[in-house]
Formats: structure tokens, C-alpha cells, sequence
């Protein structure tokens, strides 16, 4: 994460050295490097990291060393010492002195399981706070890359508009021509007037939906809205749009097929469902554990040195196995182990509910994203038909042989085809998205292979 984070940071840096488009690859980058739900997402990562870390050190030995030293003081005897030593008065002779000092050594043998367990069940807890962030990750880049083709799109609404406004003007003048010529009726050139207003209207509209979305993008990264954005076209798509319309029906399953397993494999939501019935696996024998007794080793030794005693210490050594076996209460015992049992199986059928739905999430993601593509097919058809027959009735307006109302209906049904197609090119996109979002991965190249290998 720190070198993600650094590569960051040198793009957001060479982003503001440069007036350069800014590409799709740098706005995620900035969006991981500023979304502050993301940054939140690593902290609570890496704590979780720390905290199995703990865990898995209770596993070692624990430890105390102890001093004591006492030194009379008129009647009474000061005490002080570290360790195990306190500080009080007791009565002794004037003149005499005690020293002692030893180590105490404890290693847990066998507690029911529960300390290496709760030791695993803090390292899943981690895996799930890692599959969390990878999630916040995958979330941050489909929403940047949302908010990205929202823009483009929203420009490339705003050119057809502009040019549909800029041929309704034309019109509209021809219009005025062709009627103080008298070869047009007035109502005709009301009509045309009246649709150049309307044209205007829509420009008008287009525009603000362009300030809006680069406002919302802005905000998103966290920096200024004076920036252009460098485009994606169809050219970039063009062989993955060819390979999908190519498609076989068994090719379409296999292709479904073989992403659902790459969802089942690399989907973090899936992951950390089954996590957590991990969790819930090692907390049932946690609480079976609780019917077993504890085993622990202890060893001591001492030294210590008596009043009027040579300079010799006595030494003192003892090892020792403590065993305890729970008695009372064993119905608070069972009862925590059928609390147990039952959340584990929530948790089964929690986990295959879950697997149940990304699979069914994944299907229909595929077939959205393949019938975005067949859509763009169709709508780039539409289009150019609609073209060839707007440009047929404009000229026989011109020549008086339609009326200009005949003439608008036709140049509607163009103006509509270039949103459809325009639309739809982005929504194709948005859907190759969304599915790489529930299939896990980041790398676009992935689905290309896969698309054109089938």
C-alpha cells in the first residue's frame, strides 16, 4: 500500500506539472490517493494486521523477574523492592539486611484450544480487514471511472446538441428565405423557428449537465474542475466489441461459466463471508474447548541472601504442571456451546446465500455487458439509417416536396439515433465496469483476454 501510495502521489504531482488531458488510469489513482474512505479503509487494515500479530505472541512464554531488598531502620525494617516486591515495615533486628531476586517462567500447555484459536480467529479477522480494503478499492475505481464516463459522455451529448442547434439555425434561415420568396407557408417557417429555439434550449441544457458532472468528478478526486479529459473511443473497444457479437451460444456459456469462477475465486465480499464462517468454525471449537481442562508449565528459581549470612545466596529451583478441569458452572458452558453451534450454521447458510448471489450477480452483470454490446450494434444501424434518411428529406424540402413538419419528424429521429448510439457506447462501458468489480479484478486486459480468446 505504500508504494501505491507513493505512485500516487508522483502522478498527482506530474498531473498538476502538466496541462496534459487527464487520462482514465491517472483520475483512479488520484481517487486512491484522495478518497478519504479509502485511506480509513488501510488504517483499519493495517490495525487489524497489528492486532493477530498480538495475538500470535500470546502463544510465547510470559515471564517476571523480581527483586527484593530489606534494610532495618531503628525498630522497624524498611522494605523496597521491584517485581513481585512491595513496600511496608516489619519489626527486625537493628543492623540486619535480606536480598532476594528470581525469575518465574509460565508456558500455557493446552487451554481447550483457545489460545491458539483466538490467536487464528484475530489472523482471519485481519484476511477479512485486507479483503475489506481490497472491496473500498475496487469500489473507489468503479465510482472514479463512473464519474469519468459520465463526463465524457455528457460532452459528447453537448457536440450533438451544438451541431443539432447549429442545423436548425441553418434551417431556420433557409426557412426565412424559402418564405419571403413565397415557397414556403408561414406556419412551415414558425415550425422551423420554433424548432431552432427548442435546439437552443437543448444546447443550453447540454452544457450545465457538462459543468455538473465535471463538478461532481472534481469533487471526487479532490482537485479543480479546470481540467479536460482525454477521450476513449470506440476504436479502443473495437475488437472486444467484435468478439463478443461473434459469439456462439455454448461460447456465451463457456465465457459465463469461466467468469464465475474468477468471481468465486477473487470476489471480497465472498471472501469475507467465508472468513467469517472460518471464525465462526474456530469459535464452536473455542467453546467445546471449555469442557477440557487447562494444562499449564511453570518453573521458578530464586536466590537469597539472609541476615548475617555469608555472601553465599541460597538457590531454590522448582518445576511445576498445574492442571485445572472446569466443574461449575457446566450449564454456563453448554449453553455457550449451543450458542455457538447455531451460529455456525447461520453462518453455513449465510455463505452459501452469499455464494448464491454474486453467481447470480455475475450472470446478470455478463448478460448486461453483452447485451450493452449487441445494443451498440444495433443503435450505430439506427444511426446511419436515420442519417442517409434525414439527409434525403432535407433535400426534398428544399425542393418543395415535403412539408417542413415531414422534414423535423426525420431530423428528431437522427438527432435521437446519435443519443442512443452515444448512450449506449457509455453504458457498454459502464457494465465492463460494474463487472469487474464483482469478478475482483482491476485489469481490464483480463476481460479482453478472455473475450477474445473464446
Amino acid at each position: 500500500m505504500k508504494i501505491i501510495g507513493l505512485s500516487s502521489l508522483i502522478i498527482l504531482v506530474l498531473f498538476y506539472s502538466h496541462s496534459a488531458a487527464l487520462n482514465l488510469e491517472t483520475a483512479k489513482q488520484l481517487a486512491l490517493a484522495n478518497n478519504p474512505a479509502f485511506k480509513a479503509e488501510e488504517h483499519a487494515s493495517e490495525s487489524a494486521r497489528w492486532d493477530a500479530f498480538k495475538a500470535y505472541i500470546g502463544l510465547a512464554p510470559s515471564g517476571q523477574l523480581s527483586y527484593n531488598y530489606s534494610q532495618n531502620s531503628g525498630d522497624y525494617m524498611s522494605v523496597f523492592g521491584g517485581g513481585s516486591g512491595g513496600f511496608g515495615a516489619i519489626p527486625f533486628n537493628i543492623g540486619d539486611k535480606t536480598i532476594s531476586y528470581g525469575i518465574n517462567l509460565s508456558q500455557p500447555l493446552f487451554n481447550g484450544g483457545k489460545v491458539l484459536l483466538g490467536a487464528r480467529i484475530k489472523s482471519d479477522a485481519s484476511a477479512i480487514a485486507q479483503n475489506s480494503l481490497y472491496s473500498a478499492r475496487l469500489r473507489t475505481i468503479n465510482e472514479a471511472e463512473s464519474k469519468y464516463l459520465t463526463v465524457l459522455e455528457a460532452i459528447d451529448l453537448l457536440a450533438i446538441a451544438r451541431k443539432s442547434m447549429d442545423n436548425s439555425r441553418q434551417e431556420a434561415e433557409n426557412g426565412r428565405l424559402l418564405f419571403e420568396l413565397g415557397t414556403l407557408s408561414k406556419a412551415d417557417y414558425l415550425q422551423l423557428q420554433s424548432q431552432a429555439l427548442t435546439r437552443e434550449v437543448e444546447a443550453i441544457n447540454a452544457q450545465n449537465y457538462v459543468l455538473i458532472s465535471k463538478l461532481d468528478l472534481a469533487n471526487f478526486l479532490q482537485i479543480d474542475t479546470d481540467f479536460e479529459l482525454q477521450p476513449i473511443t470506440l476504436d479502443d473497444h473495437q475488437k472486444k466489441l467484435e468478439a463478443l457479437a461473434g459469439l456462439y451460444p455454448e461460447e456465451r456459456e463457456d465465457l459465463i461459466n469461466s467468469l464465475i469462477n474468477i468471481g468465486l475465486e477473487n470476489n471480497p465480499n465472498l471472501q469475507i463471508t467465508r472468513k467469517n464462517h472460518e471464525i465462526m468454525r474456530k469459535a464452536l471449537w473455542i467453546a467445546r474447548g471449555n469442557f477440557l481442562p487447562s494444562i499449564n508449565l511453570n518453573y521458578n528459581r530464586s536466590w537469597t541472601k539472609y541476615p548475617d549470612q555469608s555472601d553465599d545466596y541460597n538457590d531454590m529451583e522448582t518445576y511445576s504442571i498445574s492442571a485445572s478441569f472446569p466443574f461449575f458452572p457446566l450449564l454456563d458452558n453448554l449453553a455457550t456451546s449451543g450458542v455457538a453451534i447455531n451460529d455456525f450454521k447461520e453462518s453455513s447458510y449465510v455463505l452459501k446465500n452469499t455464494e448464491d448471489a454474486i453467481v447470480l450477480a455475475i450472470k446478470t452483470s455478463v448478460l448486461n455487458w453483452l447485451t450493452a454490446g449487441n445494443e451498440m450494434k444495433a443503435t450505430k444501424l439506427a444511426m446511419e439509417y436515420s442519417r442517409e434518411s434525414y439527409l434525403q428529406m432535407e433535400e426534398r424540402f428544399y425542393s418543395g416536396l415535403i412539408s417542413a413538419n415531414e422534414m423535423l419528424s426525420v431530423e428528431i429521429m437522427y438527432n435521437s439515433s446519435q443519443i442512443s448510439y452515444t448512450r449506449s457506447f457509455y453504458n457498454f462501458l459502464r457494465a465492463e465496469s460494474a463487472l469487474q468489480g464483482l469478478l475482483g479484478i482491476e485489469n481490464e486486459s483480463l476481460l479482453e483476454f478472455l473475450t477474445l480468446s473464446e
